[in-house]
């Protein structure tokens, strides 16, 4: 019946259907062209083996003896890291400067592959200093160093 209808009216049916090709075309175009350019590459090498573990999809990352009784007892990953977004303040000079951070266990940065630009990363052996704030250290990217 629909096919009777287009072959009555085949200006419609001709217009219709070249007005819905180049509307799949631009916006597979135009998707294409933002992707490319707001791919952001974290250069890690297997982006699909990690996980993000959480209590539910809502909560808040896992607390850090939570994280440490399961990557004591688990079997199924080769390494495990930890990491939770925080709001800091920095300091330089007379200057003091609301910004992101993260705070993340020892593992990591060897989780994710990355290597630093100058000086250590983060180790397992930092994590037992954890509770004390004057042995935390500090890791800062390569704009903040920079500022």
């Amino acid at each position: 019946m629909a096919v009777r209808r287009l072959l009555a009216a085949p200006a419609y049916a001709v217009f219709s259907i070249v007005t819905l090709a180049l509307a799949i075309g631009i916006t597979t175009a135009v998707y294409s062209t933002v992707h490319h350019f707001m791919r952001v590459d974290y250069g890690i090498d297997d982006r699909a083996s990690l996980s993000d573990i959480r209590e539910n999809r809502w909560a808040r990352p896992l607390s850090w003896p939570d994280f440490r009784d399961i990557a004591a007892d688990q079997e199924s990953f080769a390494q495990l890291a930890a990491w939770s977004r925080v709001v800091t303040n920095l300091s330089a000079d007379d200057t003091t400067q609301m910004a992101w951070g993260e705070i993340v266990s020892g593992t990591y940065f060897a989780v994710l592959g990355a290597q630093p630009t100058l000086g250590r990363l983060l180790s397992p052996a930092d994590d037992a200093g954890r509770r004390q704030k004057a042995r935390m250290s500090r890791v800062l990217s390569a704009p903040s160093a920079r500022a």
